[in-house]
């Protein structure tokens, strides 16, 4: 994977500034690397791309009366995906909203605790937290797989995301982005990006994607 400085630097000469002439520092760059980074991001996640989804492994605890449901996540996403419970891999838990719990929790005609094999979960504690439904009537091991969130680069010592699939989009577009601050043509740069763009959008399309959305999105998405 790429430096973001080696990025800042290829740019730097593409566009003739090798001297620092027209950008005296390379902070400034650095933002606009991140905003190319981010536009990036939000298309892979429109695409439920496997590139920005990660997984983790939760348990329960035996469930009775009175005894809590909930678990903390212990990682910052930006959504789930899915939830699996080990060994039943038939479908996964259907979610719910935290309002929803008190329909699961408590049967509606004996008014007593329901303490069964989880079928669903919910959300809840700025979603840094998972409930299970029904409350687990023993341990249950779940894998969660969620949406990573995007982390912006605080350093040109760091490298460019997206396992360096996009590095190259990313130099292209910064160059497009300077040529265009720098209020010179960028039309000839503008093609070299979207070429880029394309290539790196056919190498995603090649990973692990969920069926649904290429079947909807694949024709939908620029550069596809």
């Amino acid at each position: 994977m790429t430096l973001a400085s080696t990025t800042i630097t290829n740019a730097r000469f593409k566009i003739h500034d090798e001297d620092s002439t027209y950008f005296d520092t390379d902070s400034y760059l650095l933002t606009l690397i991140n905003s190319i980074i981010e536009e990036v991001y939000s298309t892979l996640l429109q695409i439920n791309s496997p590139l920005v989804q990660d997984s983790t492994v939760v348990r329960t605890t035996t469930g009775t009366t009175g005894t809590t449901n909930e678990v903390s996540l212990g990682i910052a996403h930006a959504g789930i995906s899915k939830v699996w419970r080990v060994g039943y891999g038939e479908s996964p838990l259907f979610a719910v909203s935290e309002s929803d719990k008190s329909n699961y929790n408590t049967d509606g005609a004996t008014g007593t605790a329901v303490v069964a094999i989880p079928e669903a979960y919910y959300l809840t504690g700025n979603n840094s937290t998972m409930g299970f439904l029904w409350i687990p009537d023993n341990i249950y091991t779940f894998n969660v797989y969620y949406w990573k969130e995007t982390t912006a680069l605080s350093a040109t010592t760091e490298s460019l995301p997206f396992d360096g699939i996009f590095d190259r989009y990313i130099e292209a577009k910064l160059v497009v982005e300077l040529l265009e601050i720098m209020e010179r043509d960028n039309s000839r740069r503008a093609i070299f990006a979207q070429n880029e763009w394309d290539k790196a959008m056919g190498r995603v399309f090649k990973l692990r994607i969920e069926k649904r959305k290429v079947v909807s999105n694949m024709f939908s998405i620029g550069g596809i």
